[in-house]
């Protein structure tokens, strides 16, 4: 008896919550944010402005933007569907009677082309994608015959270029952690500080033409963004904010 290493299949399935961006409605969402009186964010510290703000844009986002949950798999086999699953079971179903080496040949013939249509689909799919991008190198492995893994740290890229085995990205963590520890040498640059024509001790002022600025470099491609969970609702509403009341932030 021949025995051969075959790679386990591993599948793991979420379950997420997230907006339903495309059923938004904006305009009502925009012309309840600009109406609001947002006076109230001049009161208190700079972190219970914060929260106040927080809790008002979600409750504005919940009530114009529905959510929905989603079942997301992953799978280091992800060509595998409802037909080859079915196939598989007609295979084993078969297994000790005259059926079972059609049903052999068939689920080989369905894996087969199941497989095909899904290179085909991520190749279709490389061509919209912005090369060396987080998706970009996760399809190219898929591609080159690597299965996808359950979790793994993205490709990194420095001074010398891209980083794409385990050690060398383990050594640039390593390299950039023990940078970020070190003290820089102590100088003293300025032998006299004057005192401050103004001072305030618990808010940290940023105009709002700069706040507005920075709002407009977010890249949705690589900036990850956690409040509200999306990039692009963080990008359009908090940018509405700016454009149309900048007088409040």
């Amino acid at each position: 008896m021949v025995k051969l290493p075959l790679p386990e299949v591993l599948e793991k399935s979420f379950t997420r919550t997230v907006w339903d961006l495309r059923k938004a409605e904006w305009k009502k969402l925009e012309q309840e944010l600009d109406a609001f009186n947002w006076a109230a964010l001049r009161n208190g510290t700079a972190e219970e402005s914060l929260l106040y703000f927080l809790e008002v844009l979600w409750n504005a986002l919940i009530k114009y933007i529905p959510r929905k949950d989603i079942v997301s798999r992953k799978s280091t086999h992800p060509w595998l569907n409802d037909r080859c699953r079915k196939a598989l079971v007609q295979k084993n179903n078969a297994q000790g009677t005259g059926r079972f080496e059609a049903e052999s040949l068939n689920c080989i013939k369905i894996l087969g082309e199941e497989r095909a249509a899904y290179i085909q689909k991520i190749k279709e799919k490389l061509q919209n994608l912005r090369r060396h991008s987080k998706q970009w190198w996760q399809l190219n492995r898929e591609l080159l015959r690597k299965k996808a893994s359950m979790s793994s740290i993205p490709t990194l890229r420095d001074e010398s270029g891209w980083l794409t085995d385990a050690k060398t990205k383990a050594d640039t963590f390593a390299r950039t952690f023990s940078e970020k520890a070190e003290l820089p040498a102590e100088v003293v640059d300025t032998p006299f500080f004057g005192s401050p024509d103004s001072q305030l001790d618990d808010f940290i002022v940023f105009g709002s033409r700069a706040n507005k600025e920075l709002v407009k470099k977010i890249d949705e491609h690589k900036a990850t963004v956690s409040i509200l969970n999306s990039r692009r609702l963080f990008t359009r509403v908090v940018g509405q904010l700016f454009e149309s009341d900048t007088s409040h932030f």
